[in-house]
């Protein structure tokens, strides 16, 4: 498989939310300023966004978040992603979110599952709590993680996709799954699907796709979607991707 998303971690939508900050001290020791989707994501981000999805891999941008340092999270006995990482957590509404990563400026970690409609995010330091902010929720909000080939190299202009392959895409955001998944698990046979149905097109080729199921081994929150590069014409070998709102590039061979 696939080994450019580590087991224990992800890569998460494809534009930052629009946030309201409700119930703010004048000076709160814990600040968050922003959220969105984490650095390492190959989407094609165009413009800001409003919203983010349950299940969704995003990050949180503040002040006194955590401790100067990164500090990772490990995975318990059983294969969970823990609710606390050093004296930091995070809540939406009544919700803990699973977390990848705290540090004193940023915050990994996947939206819980449960949350519809609109959500309010608070971040928890040594028992202080951050100023509220008001996020609202779609269904889906798709972005894509990361992008391997058939024969599982990272797709890029030295290793680009043969025609008629089949790609793998790494997607974070398409929300509820059937059945649901568990905060923060990994994903292991039997898989869960999304609940929305996903298709697309590359270089404007329509395409559907041949398999799309949580990416087994990772976190949950994470979709693994693959599709067979069309035969056609392309006027260069970066060829557009659009899966479900998400955009992309992939290097395609002439």
């Amino acid at each position: 498989g696939y080994s450019g998303l580590p087991k224990t971690t992800g890569f998460a939508s494809g534009s930052v939310a629009s946030l309201v900050k409700i119930s703010a001290t004048a000076n709160p020791p814990v600040i968050v300023n922003s959220i969105g989707p984490t650095p390492t994501a190959v989407s094609i981000l165009v413009g800001p966004g409003t919203e983010i999805a349950p299940g969704e891999l995003i990050y949180i941008n503040g002040q006194n978040l955590g401790p100067g340092n990164t500090v990772f999270a490990q995975l318990d006995a059983t294969g969970q992603l823990p609710f606390v990482v050093g004296a930091t957590s995070v809540w939406f509404d009544g919700y803990a979110a699973p977390l990848i990563s705290v540090q004193d400026g940023l915050i990994v970690c996947f939206v819980p599952f449960e949350i519809t409609g609109s959500t309010v995010l608070t971040v928890k330091v040594n028992g202080q709590s951050s100023n509220s902010v008001r996020v609202g929720v779609w269904q889906s909000a798709p972005y894509i993680l990361a992008i391997a080939n058939q024969d599982s190299t990272v797709n890029s202009a030295s290793h680009p996709a043969a025609q008629g392959s089949v790609i793998t895409f790494y997607v974070t955001g398409l929300g509820i799954t059937t059945p649901l998944s568990q905060d923060g698990r990994i994903s292991a046979p039997p898989l869960s699907v999304p609940a929305a149905a996903v298709s697309g097109n590359i270089g404007n080729n329509p395409v559907q796709p041949q398999f799309v199921a949580a990416a087994d081994g990772l976190v949950a929150g994470i979709t693994q979607i693959n599709v067979q590069v069309p035969v056609a014409t392309y006027p260069s070998n970066l060829a557009s991707v659009f899966l479900n709102g998400a955009l992309g590039q992939i290097y395609v061979g002439q």
